[in-house]
């Protein structure tokens, strides 16, 4: 053999030997697997290349129910975007967890979410990537959803460094219609016609059975501050957000209203009028004691009340609601503004950021967030009008643990669009009401995105002492104004004063000119 010969021989089994370790992932580089092997969840099921196959996203997500890794919801993403898309699943309450033990490996997602106080951690010690020139290159989907709150919270700095989240729902007062009609009562639209009506609600049979078994309002103080925003609205407080009171922003518990509308909820406590256990019956009870008739108002999100609770429901024929908002003095009046503090976001360790990306703007996409919310059409569900959001789940999958054991829904929650998302969509027109009207109604507040430092030391405390205030000072049979001084004095020695002097300068910096 020549020495050319030999040169050449050399140089193409060096070339040979290069393409075989070109692998392409954005995560831990994976093997092919044999055939009939199965792969974990989080772990690439195929070795990627430029040229043959595609890379793999690892996402993260919270969720009680994991599908097979061969999930319809799965290989139909996969099909559609050209991306391996790889999703690990931890339990309920795991994901923070989780994502600290992968930070701490350098072995962490490629798309994960988190809150603005972790964003701000995960900022400052560079876990995530800058998304603007992603955004813009590859991320139309997203910023046509999401591109008026791109300036806010996180965000707020110039910089995007996450997707906002959805805000939740908020809460609206919702009122068995049923019952009305049963005694002859209107829809009630301020504090006199609503106590009376509670008061009907409890004492005049309003479901006809002859018992003594009913309770005007439905309340628990494991919801707060939801289960009281509409009331407490009505005296022009937006219970649970800051306000501002004498120049700084402070607690809702120094409104200057707030013992006006404890007093309001005094009357109704001590005449049996909402639910006498209100400070200490679980959330599930709660909620289980509206599903069996015994309440006649509950303030919570519309959503529940008159669309995704119907099943529950257990009184035949089943009970009728509609909303209204409560209000007071000089027709003030309104519920809490939701706001959206939480993200999703790619990590800086990611080594292809811009499928990260693509595979964020698919699932943000209408189709996309369909697909993951409904799963796929003809197969999961089909449609009766879809302008109108009316659909029908198909065998099996009307059944919701076979529905999500294949992938559908679980993952949505990581990748819903912020507003006009499939589950807004689908809701019946009632309901769709309920939000409406809710967002025609919200309560101006002091609310602030950055977190005071002193609010990361001290975790739930003051708000753990608003919650206490709240349930004693309803229920106390001594001085209530003496009382409200005890718990205002409290929560500022322990710490309130401190977050006081922290929120006001981070509101000003987020709100500029407006406390000048």
């Amino acid at each position: 053999m020549t020495m050319k010969k030999r040169t050449i021989n050399v140089l193409v089994l060096i070339f040979i030997l290069c393409l075989s370790l070109i692998v392409t992932s954005c995560s831990a580089t994976t093997t092919s697997k044999k055939e009939g092997e199965t792969t974990k969840a989080g772990e690439s099921n195929a070795v990627a290349t430029e040229n043959k196959e595609p890379v793999t996203i690892v996402t993260l997500h919270s969720e009680g129910t994991v599908p097979a890794e061969n999930a319809s919801i799965i290989l139909e993403v996969r099909e559609r975007t050209g991306i391996n898309w790889s999703p690990i699943l931890v339990g309920p309450g795991e994901l923070e967890n989780k994502l600290n033990t992968m930070i701490a490996s350098g072995n962490l997602p490629d798309i994960f979410s988190f809150d603005q106080t972790k964003g701000e951690l995960y900022v400052e010690n560079g876990v995530l990537l800058e998304l603007d020139d992603l955004l813009e290159k590859y991320g139309q989907e997203v910023l046509k959803n999401v591109k008026d709150y791109l300036g806010q919270g996180l965000n707020a700095g110039g910089v995007t460094w996450g997707i906002p989240a959805p805000a939740g729902y908020p809460s609206v007062l919702a009122i068995r219609t049923d019952w009305l009609k049963n005694l002859n009562l209107e829809m009630p639209t301020d504090l006199d016609s609503f106590y009376n009506v509670m008061k009907a609600f409890t004492y005049d049979d309003p479901d006809q059975d002859g018992k003594d078994d009913t309770i005007g309002l439905a309340n628990c103080i494991k919801y707060y501050p939801s289960m009281y925003s509409n009331l407490f609205g009505a005296f022009g407080i937006p219970i649970g957000r800051p306000v501002i009171v004498d120049g700084k922003v402070t607690t809702s518990m120094k409104h200057p209203n707030y013992l006006k509308a404890i007093e309001y909820f005094r009357k109704l406590y001590n005449e049996g009028l909402m639910e006498p256990d209100f400070a200490t019956i679980p959330n599930m009870s709660c909620l289980e004691k509206l599903w069996n008739g015994t309440y006649g108002a509950i303030d919570f999100a519309p959503t529940g009340t008159t669309n995704n609770w119907i099943g529950r429901y257990t009184e035949d024929p089943k009970p009728t609601f509609d909303f209204t908002i409560i209000k007071g003095e000089d027709g003030v009046g309104g519920t809490i503004r939701t706001y959206s503090t939480g993200y999703k976001g790619i990590a800086k360790s990611c080594k292809h950021p811009e499928e990260a990306m693509k595979l964020l703007n698919y699932l943000s996409s209408v189709e996309g967030d369909e697909l993951l919310y409904l799963g796929v059409e003809g197969k999961h569900f089909k449609w009766v009008d879809k302008e109108e959001g009316k659909l029908e789940y198909l065998p099996p999958y009307d059944v919701s643990a076979t529905h999500r054991a294949d992938g559908a829904f679980i993952f949505w929650p990581l990748f819903s669009r912020v507003d006009d998302n499939t589950e807004i969509r689908t809701l019946n027109s009632l309901t769709r009401k309920g939000l409406e009207l809710c967002r025609q109604n919200f309560l101006e507040d002091a609310f602030i995105f950055g977190v005071p430092q002193i609010a990361k030391e001290l975790g739930s405390t003051l708000t753990d002492i608003e919650i206490e205030a709240l349930a004693n000072l309803i229920v106390t049979t001594g001085d209530v104004k003496a009382e409200y001084e005890s718990y205002i004095q409290r929560w500022m020695a322990e710490g309130g004063e401190v977050w006081e002097q922290q929120a006001t300068e981070i509101y000003k910096k987020e709100n500029p000119g407006k406390l000048d």
